[in-house]
């Protein structure tokens, strides 16, 4: 590992895995699985593949959160707007399920058989041979719109032929693993604007920069000292502060949806 993976962007990130230059990493997000695909497309005997779930240490049943977003890309229409009837067009496609089907697959590159999607053979061939051009153009690239419900409603039957795919399908859903609703979890932080917010801010920047510090350290000992120090560190910046405000919207939240525990394993 160098340090130079704490300071790339998302582009950076994406092009050194389309390039083959990153051997592995952690979760969906860290090896972005298009630039798994570009990789492969340009030389079919580089794949980077999907190791596997990490376990816990305890026999704990495991589960994941089934809320991709929350609300956070709530968008409205200003009175003002023109043309509100296009715009409300824009908004039913956006919140529809061939939306979720089009960020995820391609628009016109599947169809829907026995309710399962199945990619058309030729446009597949496309995206086997040059991913990167078929992405760009036949897809929007709308992630943060997806819906996963629908992805796994319309989830295909048999693997795909390419390999890379077939990983890629296996690694994105576990049915083994059970899913839960995790709103209650967010929007926990401080308002912005608010002297609490600024200071989450500030505790953020800081353990943005221990975080790095710590997997970099030399030995076990060195990280856990930075790990100690950078503990305290943020409780003298008002860390528990922001965790109370957390806690009580937290609260809140189970209140309104007239729950007691939200997290499955407490149940």
């Amino acid at each position: 590992m160098t340090d130079e993976v704490f300071t790339w962007d998302e582009n950076q990130r994406r092009e050194a895995i389309a390039k083959g230059t990153v051997f592995a990493g952690v979760s969906w997000t860290g090896m972005h699985k298009d630039s798994r695909r570009a990789l492969y497309s340009a030389d079919n005997s580089a794949m980077i593949m999907t190791a596997g779930r990490m376990d816990q240490a305890n026999e704990e049943t495991v589960y994941y959160p089934g809320v991709n977003c929350a609300g956070w890309t709530g968008t409205m229409i200003n009175a003002k707007a023109e043309n509100k009837d296009r715009i409300i067009q824009l908004f039913s496609y956006l919140t529809s399920e061939i939306a979720t089907l089009d960020a995820n697959y391609g628009t016109g590159v599947y169809d829907i058989v026995d309710g399962a999607v199945v990619m058309k053979p030729e446009k597949q061939a496309e995206f086997d041979e040059n991913y990167n051009a078929a992405f760009a153009k036949y897809k929007h690239d709308f992630g943060y719109f997806m819906d996963w419900t629908i992805i796994q409603k319309y989830w295909p039957k048999t693997p795909s032929s390419n390999p890379v795919e077939a990983d890629i399908e296996l690694s994105e859903i576990e049915p083994d693993v059970p899913m839960y609703d995790n709103k209650c979890f967010i929007g926990l932080d401080p308002e912005g604007g608010t002297d609490l917010a600024a200071v989450n801010t500030i505790i953020q920047d800081y353990w943005g920069q221990a975080v790095p510090t710590m997997v970099m350290a030399p030995s076990a000992e060195e990280c856990e000292a930075v790990w100690k120090a950078s503990l305290e560190q943020i409780d003298s910046m008002g860390f528990q502060m922001v965790q109370d405000y957390r806690n009580e919207q937290f609260a809140a939240n189970k209140a309104r949806l007239g729950i007691e525990f939200a997290y499955p394993g407490n149940r």
